[in-house]
């Protein structure tokens, strides 16, 4: 995978799993949450990773994702992993803890968790490589119905990894994915928009336009999602995606995250006015989005 493909999946590692219809009340989750309710303690965090009807705080919502876990919530065990694979959340990035964390999840028969725990095992991060375990572990998920798992046996059987190459297979389970993808996203999906961003960009044969990959993620970004959002600003600054090379775009999506809160486009803001990309330099302006990505 090129250093291009190894953003955009960092990227997309940070989506949850939530659909977000309306506002939570996050005052009755919070007492809920205290209460020991980890179904609330999981929506809280999903509430303060997203900044759904409360401020964004990716560090509270780590805290809420590992009670939760730790009451056994396979869907927070997921996240934890996720916050762990990415290093967010006031933790440094750490492949062991999140390979542990989505083995937990697939342990207790959670198909993400087990799609998740298999691309570990793939490549071999924080645990040892195993890519026919990886292959098997897609290949359950897949029968219980994770779509995603489609797209992940399609990866293997396209480079015969833990599984004989087979180009013809990988395209049918492809478009297999897609077609679910693309049902969801046209139901303003904005998870399934940014799987179908990414099916796209990796696989560029399947689009049916040239620029659908950033099409899919402007759609995610404009329901308010800032990882979509930092997704076609990477797009932008690489000239990747079907769009061509442009810093000024790159910058006006980093800073609508950045001004959601999110932290890590806050900390992209402050480089590119502290060099001046895509933006007039600016020292002042750099240092104040570097002071709030610390917070």
């Amino acid at each position: 995978m090129n250093v291009s493909g190894k953003v955009v999946l960092c990227l997309l590692l940070m989506m949850g799993t939530a659909a977000q219809a309306a506002l939570p009340d996050v005052q009755a989750l919070r007492a809920s949450a205290a209460s020991g309710d980890s179904k609330a303690m999981l929506a809280l965090g999903e509430a303060l990773e997203y900044g759904w009807g409360t401020k964004m705080d990716q560090k509270e919502a780590f805290h809420w994702y590992q009670r939760s876990a730790e009451a056994g919530n396979t869907t927070a065990m997921k996240n934890v992993g996720n916050f762990y694979r990415t290093g967010r959340g006031g933790v440094a990035a750490d492949a062991k803890q999140a390979a542990d964390w989505y083995r937990k999840c697939a342990d207790a028969g959670d198909p993400k968790g087990m799609v998740n725990f298999g691309q570990m095992l793939m490549y071999g991060q924080g645990v040892t490589q195993d890519q026919a375990q990886a292959v098997a572990l897609f290949r359950k998920a897949l029968d219980s119905g994770e779509l995603i798992a489609a797209e992940a046996l399609g990866l293997a059987h396209e480079a015969g990894r833990g599984v004989v190459a087979d180009p013809a297979e990988a395209q049918r389970l492809f478009r297999q994915a897609e077609a679910e993808y693309l049902k969801r996203a046209q139901a303003d999906d904005a998870d399934m928009m940014l799987r179908l961003s990414a099916l796209y960009f990796r696989i560029p044969r399947l689009s049916r336009n040239p620029g659908d990959a950033a099409t899919w993620a402007r759609k995610a970004a404009e329901l308010g999602r800032t990882d979509a959002m930092r997704v076609l600003a990477h797009y932008y600054r690489s000239g990747t995606g079907g769009v061509a090379k442009d810093e000024a775009a790159a910058f006006t999506w980093e800073l609508k995250a950045a001004e959601k809160g999110d932290p890590a486009a806050m900390a992209t803001v402050a480089s590119m006015y502290e060099k001046g990309t895509g933006v007039t330099q600016n020292a002042q302006a750099a240092e104040m989005w570097r002071q709030k990505a610390k917070r």
